[in-house]
């Protein structure tokens, strides 16, 4: 099965949002985080989670590799769209930071393609993982539940 645009789209907003709330409650919290390069990362697994648990109800018995892949590739297509438009942002508005790597800004939009895109894919697919477990705990417990309240017809 092929993922729609509106999968696609609720996936992005959900990693790209989850991704800046955690940005601004760290900007606000006294204390220093490094270069909070890692609140991107958390965003998309975090983001591929509560996609799922909004997808169990559509897609019941999760949702089968060859959809989770396209939906990771499209995702992470996405997220380089939007971290290139970023990067190219940085790379115009202030050439020194490419200068001083010694590189052509070319070369600088490549290299973090080339990081970012596997790393976006093989993060989302994770956090569809991880997902995709907590549903199945979630149905195991339904089950449990609706066996403890039906009443046995033998008694």
């Amino acid at each position: 099965m092929k993922p729609s645009a509106r999968d696609i789209a609720i996936l992005l907003a959900l990693q790209m949002g989850i991704s800046a709330v955690m940005a601004v409650l760290l900007a606000l919290l006294p204390f220093d985080a490094g270069s909070g390069s890692w609140v991107a990362g958390v965003g998309i697994i975090v983001g591929s989670q509560s996609f799922v648990q909004l997808s169990v109800k559509r897609y019941p018995d999760g949702f089968g590799p060859g959809y989770a892949h396209r939906l990771g590739l499209a995702a992470a297509v996405g997220q380089l769209v939007i971290g290139g438009l970023a990067a190219a942002a940085v790379v115009v508005g202030d050439a020194s930071v490419v200068a001083k790597l010694g590189i052509s800004p070319a070369a600088f939009v490549l290299i973090i393609v080339a990081v970012a895109g596997p790393l976006a894919y093989g993060l989302t697919r994770w956090g569809f993982r991880i997902g995709e477990r907590a549903a199945a705990r979630m149905r195991a417990a339904a089950g449990r539940r609706a066996e403890k309240a039906t009443p046995d017809p033998r008694a």
